[in-house]
């Protein structure tokens, strides 16, 4: 006699919650998130080629007093003055415009009581500042009783082009499984499909590193056969829909 079973497993509210916010906090306290390369300065242009910048402390007829970046205040004649302007600060790019990429981290993914780690990496490609992909393959060791592999196609799309940016990113290939625990009494057992979207901020570094923090919506399907007495098997299909926090490094 054959029995089937389906067991769906979510997040814990009060986890989620907190992952969510830590990363809303992330993206409002990221200077660059909120538009700081649109910051201007003072450009004084001279007669004899030279050019300062900074923010003019002083105006009139005469002459133009202005405070630059090191603390330096110069006091200059108007007639030496060519121009005065207002332009956008440079900005030092530290994120990639394109190449091979790796990033490797782990998850926590809340449970009903408890927290499950995954540990994953992903090699890749980015073809442009906003757009990578690439292969990955993590681990999770459920252990009630099957533990994840999963092998996924990872999507990932920066929202801006800078040093501090919001990214969106999807994962979706499929679970493969091994039996953790109790592995005298299943017969056989299988993973399956695997979709996990998600968003974060990353944060490059003038070295080419780069780290991130993300939350996740983990979506993962497994399913093994218990053999019982009297010729009693029992089919379980395990769907696991959970929040995941994670951190991760790349280069």
């Amino acid at each position: 006699m054959n029995i089937q079973t389906k067991l769906s497993k979510k997040p814990g509210l009060s986890i989620s919650i907190v992952c969510m916010l830590i990363i809303i906090l992330g993206m409002i306290s990221s200077p660059e998130t909120v538009a700081a390369q649109s910051e201007t300065e003072d450009v004084i242009y001279l007669t004899n080629g030279s050019i300062l910048r900074g923010e003019i402390l002083e105006i009139n007829n005469k002459t133009v007093k202005i405070e630059t970046a090191g603390r330096n205040v110069f006091v200059v004649q108007m007639n030496e003055v060519d121009e005065i302007t207002k332009e956008e600060i440079p900005v030092i790019r530290y994120y990639k415009m394109s190449g091979y990429i790796n990033t490797s981290g782990i998850e926590l993914i809340s449970g009903d009581d408890d927290l499950t780690p995954l540990f994953y990496t992903m090699n890749g490609y980015q073809f442009n500042p906003r757009f990578a992909a690439g292969i990955g393959v993590g681990y999770i060791p459920y252990r009630d009783p099957l533990d994840l592999i999963p092998v996924y196609l990872q999507l990932n799309l920066n929202l801006i082009k800078a040093n501090s940016a919001p990214f969106l990113f999807l994962k979706t290939g499929y679970n493969f499984s091994i039996a953790s625990k109790n592995i005298h009494l299943i017969e056989s057992h299988s993973g399956g499909w695997m979709i996990n979207p998600g968003m974060g901020i990353q944060f490059n570094t003038s070295s080419g590193f780069r780290w991130q923090i993300n939350i996740s919506y983990n979506v993962n399907n497994a399913s093994f056969k218990e053999e019982e007495f009297n010729d009693t098997n029992i089919e379980t299909e395990l769907t696991y829909r959970r929040v995941a926090f994670g951190i991760g490094f790349s280069f």
